[in-house]
């Protein structure tokens, strides 16, 4: 694409880039613009995105907007199709910060000819404290004008007390034209501060500056008014309306004292709907005293729904109720443990839960992300961090695992003293169904995919969806393995945390047919950091590290590098850390030589080919594929081998 007029605030000169306007009266309350506020745009690392290797260098801009509350930048993108550098398959972001909010990511995806611009953070609204103190008083001003004319008046709101100036005509007789007193009348009854309210008024209806002042009303009055509190439709009182021109209202109603209650308020909630906060006392509702101890949780709880204040305090979890329980951190159903719950009318919730300490591991928080839908984060350690597992905890667990993984594969799994070949496939959905799927089903050959569950938007899956993997799986011709969650490097323990524990997560819940199921670990191959000291697994020190703890607690089997280990025995011992042969590049004879060598051995071999790399240049292609597949049959039918799945490759025994 070609740039044109490009403004001078703008981060991609002389590249294929989009222009973006900011309308501030598209992101704030009613419409009201923020004229002179500003928006701050961040490249958050330089970017390699033609064919020469030019650069879009690590920058930001401030745009302010204009008296119309606009402004325009113009931001980089790219295309896959030059095939330069790693940005080809690497998502990036522009960090955008307002004036009025907190920063956030505009995603670029790989290979995106456009950028959808996210909705910037709105204004924060006023909370219930601010507004009840907003209007602290009112001032009245009245003058005498010098000279004959119309009444006047004016309204400011200063340091939070409205004031208000009437200008009126000097005493005396005057002359003056019609023009100069029509309207007079209405415009001084408009200025009034207290003023009767029409007969059949509807009060949900005042909320502008029009309606802003103080009715009054009488019983008989009252009996044909709307929107009055519940219980004082038939009686005596009075309304203070403060409107704004958007809208933004607030209503306090004074019963006569008779009555015997306090003033009641409400709030405009929703501008664009006009909608009302329901009546409540001026000083707020409090909040029902909640006993702090609130003894043993309830069978069958989901503490996903315990987001509200009618589960604050501290509950008490046995052994036998905590396996009836939704929503626990991993690994925690059937064992003692407490959950403190600490909620809001808002909805906006924080749990912390506390093992029984014989347990090991630290007490463990989560919070609701989106009070709206009442989204929680993951579990993590109490100071912020996932949990961080060191000495005999992970192992002891990864034993477990692998305990229930090999019942759940029958193994050991005899190969009838043969060698035995397994084939392994790690993302690019879009040639795995159409190139891959039919050779190897037609063969005869359960294979295994490592995929990403946030990558679907990568062009080399494009076509395939979830459910078309699902169905593979639930077909039994591919086992899943975890691939952590979005293939990118990860240098703290949150970020290890999200591709490792939350990737299997999601893996498991996008594939309900491999729920349970997902046995293994694939290290990606990341660009940048070591994932803080794992390496890819290549040495026995990087599963001490945090990653290689998270992984361990997690999985019953888990591949790496470490060095040698292609050609694997086949005792039927569960190992980790077993490496693979790439195939992408390699050459027939080479792949069919590693094929021989564990024949020779009656070991076991394991082949990965990225689909995504089928008939490019210099890679392997598609006929090339067939032929090594053909290979392995042959030696199949002669007898010299087994064909097994990853998973079965691990159980396997050739001694039997």
């Amino acid at each position: 694409m070609t740039s044109v007029a490009v403004p001078d605030n703008d981060l991609a000169p002389n590249m294929p880039s989009r222009e973006v306007t900011i309308s501030a009266s598209n992101i704030t309350e009613g419409g009201v613009s923020l004229r002179g506020q500003w928006v701050n745009f961040a490249l958050s690392d330089s970017i390699d995105v033609t064919p020469g290797g030019d650069m879009v260098a690590r920058t930001s801009q401030k745009i302010t907007l204009d008296s119309a509350g606009n402004g325009r930048i113009r931001l980089p993108v790219y295309d896959t199709s030059h095939g330069k550098g790693w940005e080809h398959d690497k998502d990036w972001a522009i960090i955008v910060t307002t004036s009025w909010g907190s920063s956030k990511a505009i995603r670029v995806p790989a290979g995106s000819g456009s950028i959808p611009l996210s909705h910037l953070p709105a204004v924060r609204p006023l909370s219930r404290s601010e507004m009840r103190y907003a209007v602290t008083g009112v001032g009245i001003t009245v003058g005498v004008g010098s000279t004959p004319g119309q009444a006047s008046g004016t309204a400011t709101l200063d340091g939070g007390i409205l004031r208000l100036g009437l200008t009126v005509p000097p005493s005396g007789p005057h002359t003056h034209p019609t023009g100069d007193i029509t309207g007079l009348a209405s415009a001084l009854a408009d200025l009034k501060l207290t003023k009767g309210a029409p007969a059949g008024a509807n009060f949900n209806t005042y909320y502008t500056d029009a309606h802003s002042g103080h009715w009054y009303f009488s019983a008989a009055a009252a009996a044909g008014m709307s929107g009055l509190p519940a219980g004082f439709t038939d009686k005596a009182g009075s309304i203070l309306v403060l409107g704004s021109p958007s809208r933004v209202a607030t209503q306090i109603y004074f019963p006569y004292g008779y009555f015997s209650t306090e003033p009641l308020r409400r709030t405009i909630t929703t501008i664009a709907s006009n909608t009302w906060s329901p009546w409540e006392p001026i000083g707020g509702t409090p909040d029902p005293v909640t006993p702090f101890t609130r003894g043993t949780m309830p069978l069958n709880s989901n503490i996903n729904d315990w987001w509200g204040t009618d589960r604050n305090g501290l509950w008490h979890m046995t052994i036998s109720s905590s396996n009836t329980v939704t929503g626990l951190p991993d690994g925690m159903q059937g064992r003692n443990g407490q959950l403190l719950v600490l909620a809001s009318s808002l909805g906006v919730s924080t749990q912390m839960y506390f093992p029984y300490a014989y347990y090991g591991g630290g007490p463990m928080i989560r919070q609701t992300t989106n009070a709206g839908t009442h989204t929680w984060s993951d579990w993590a350690a109490l100071g912020g961090t996932p949990t961080s597992s060191t000495g005999s905890g992970p192992w002891t667990q990864h034993t477990m695992r692998q305990t229930r993984f090999m019942s759940a594969m029958n193994g050991p799994i005899s190969t009838g003293k043969k060698a035995a070949v397994a084939l392994r496939f790690d993302h690019g959905l879009l040639n795995f169904r159409d190139k891959v799927l039919p050779l190897v089903k037609a063969r005869g050959i359960k294979v295994s995919q490592a995929y990403n569950p946030r990558n679907w938007h990568y062009p080399e899956n494009a076509g395939v969806t979830a459910t078309d993997l699902n169905s593979w799986v639930a077909a039994g011709d591919v086992e899943i393995w975890n691939h952590s969650a979005s293939h990118q490097g990860a240098e703290t323990e949150e970020e290890l945390y999200t591709q490792i524990v939350t990737g299997l997560a999601e893996v498991e819940a996008e594939l309900p047919a491999a729920a349970g199921k997902v046995w293994g670990w694939c290290p990606p191959g990341v660009s940048t950091g070591d994932y803080m000291g794992y390496q890819d697994g290549r040495t026995p020190e990087g599963w001490d590290s945090y990653a290689g703890n998270l992984i361990l607690q997690r999985h019953a089997v888990a591949s790496g590098y470490l060095s040698g280990t292609q050609i694997r025995p086949l005792d039927g011992t569960i190992r980790d850390g077993q490496g693979h042969y790439t195939m992408d590049s390699l050459s027939v004879a080479t792949i069919k030589g590693y094929i021989d060598t564990a024949i020779s051995r009656k070991a076991g071999v394991q082949l990965m080919l990225h689909p995504s790399q089928l008939d490019l240049a210099g890679k392997l292609t598609t006929a090339q594929f067939t032929e090594i597949l053909d290979y392995i049959v042959a030696k199949r039918t002669a007898g010299d081998l087994v064909t097994l799945s990853p998973y079965q490759l691990t159980v396997a025994d050739s001694r039997f």
